[in-house]
């Protein structure tokens, strides 16, 4: 009866700890992957910015140029072309640095996870074990 009341006892405890360490470590991970996207959106939004202002500075020396309406409308046209390609290449840049923060963070959070999971089931094994020496003892 001893024994069974105290296996009951530590499954319950088990159980709560591991429920807790597993809510700690996907609080740890939400926080982990949140400050990594905000420093990689503003830097994104830093290059962005640097993007429209070269952008908005080709137009101007585009436009300050002794050119025909024809050739500025056609200039104008490839230079806003050219323009579009980069943001789209710097979007798709972006997009593929925040699949990699994400995938990166999640791999060092499974790693570390794993690691206090074993931890923790090894405690509880020794738990067990000084139970179980205790109760050989009392029987003695």
């Amino acid at each position: 009866m001893f024994f069974f009341t105290w296996r009951q006892v530590l499954e319950k405890r088990h159980s709560q700890e591991l429920k807790d360490l597993e809510r700690m470590f996907q609080e740890e991970r939400k926080v982990a992957v949140d400050e990594a996207l905000a420093k990689m959106e503003e830097r994104h939004a830093q290059e962005s910015d640097e993007l429209r202002a070269q952008n908005e500075k080709e137009l101007k020396e585009l436009e300050k140029q002794q050119l025909s309406p024809e050739e500025l409308q056609q200039r104008r046209a490839q230079l806003l072309n050219q323009q579009q390609l980069r943001q789209s290449a710097l979007d798709r840049k972006h997009v593929g640095q925040r699949k990699q923060i994400e995938h990166g963070v999640q791999s060092d959070w499974e790693v570390r996870f794993a690691r206090a999971k074993l931890e923790l089931k090894e405690k509880h094994y020794q738990v067990c074990l000084l139970v179980l020496t205790i109760r050989v003892s009392l029987t003695l």
